[in-house]
């Protein structure tokens, strides 16, 4: 009312000049963004096959999409310690598509090898369900970036072992492959180390090295050997285990028993609530 008071009490004072700005942002088509089409599709091919239904394996649907999508968007000569972000075309300047995703990393949605930068570790996760934040709408999105995270460390990781020996386009050919395999082999409703379990055992099928970088890759994120998911029915998500390392776990033999007496494996059980190494 002032405002309007303002300008009434100028026009009355004779012939006024005024300039009008407008605050709104493009209207940006979300189908004209490749990289929310392309995290779309990500949703199709997991869903296709992998029967997931319980909150972890949901969002690592939206960590396999975004990871999906950065796969997609990476090109030959991109520095693989940058930060790269996620639909930024349709995003207004400024603002992220999932804002709630910020309390994930502690301050960005996007994906980078840069640890001090951003963590990325599952104790986000667990540190939202000890503040007792029930995971809701955003939740799945949230947990998903530490999926995505890792996915993307993983990849960095074959272009770093692979650098000088395979082109750019046979390393992401060689992840492609993995992801479909790892999707594949996963159980009903995976937790996070069960699905790491399964894209592990697809990428030591093809290559014992890029089982290794992988290994490295998921333990430098908090997911090696012995780290232990939360239950399967998890509503919160609590019940986190991080573990940084890559080990051999060893497991005895009877005494008498004619088989060898220790078994090692690069990856520890994943059942949740127990815990390996």
């Amino acid at each position: 009312m002032e405002d309007g008071a303002t300008l009434k009490a100028a026009l009355l004072n004779g012939p006024l000049v005024a300039d009008l700005s407008g605050l709104t942002t493009p209207d940006r088509d979300v189908a004209l963004d490749n990289l929310v089409v392309a995290h779309e599709y990500g949703h199709y091919i997991h869903h296709r096959l992998v029967a997931a239904g319980n909150l972890q394996s949901l969002a690592q649907s939206e960590g396999w999409s975004d990871f999906i999508a950065l796969h997609l968007a990476l090109r030959s000569g991109d520095d693989l310690a940058g930060a790269y972000g996620h639909s930024s075309y349709v995003a207004r300047p400024g603002a992220l598509v999932r804002p709630a995703a910020v309390h994930l990393f502690d301050g960005h949605e996007q994906k980078s090898a840069d640890l001090p930068a951003h963590p990325g570790r599952r104790a986000a996760a667990r540190r939202r369900a000890a503040a007792g934040e029930r995971v809701g709408q955003f939740g799945v999105h949230n947990a998903g970036e530490v999926w995505a995270t890792m996915l993307w460390e993983v990849y960095v990781a074959l272009h770093e072992a692979h650098a000088g020996e395979l082109e750019f386009d046979a390393v992401r050919r060689r992840m492609s492959d993995y992801v479909v395999a790892g999707m594949m082999l996963a159980p009903t409703q995976p937790t996070y180390t069960e699905q790491r379990d399964a894209l592990l055992t697809a990428i030591g099928q093809h290559s014992v090295e890029d089982f290794v970088a992988a290994a490295q890759a998921f333990a430098r994120r908090g997911a090696g050997t012995c780290a232990v998911s939360p239950p399967h029915d998890s509503e919160d998500l609590v019940g986190v285990v991080e573990d940084f390392e890559v080990r051999p776990r060893g497991r005895s033999s009877p005494p008498g028993s004619t088989t060898r007496s220790t078994r090692a494996t690069a990856t520890g059980s994943s059942t949740p609530g127990s815990r390996a190494g």
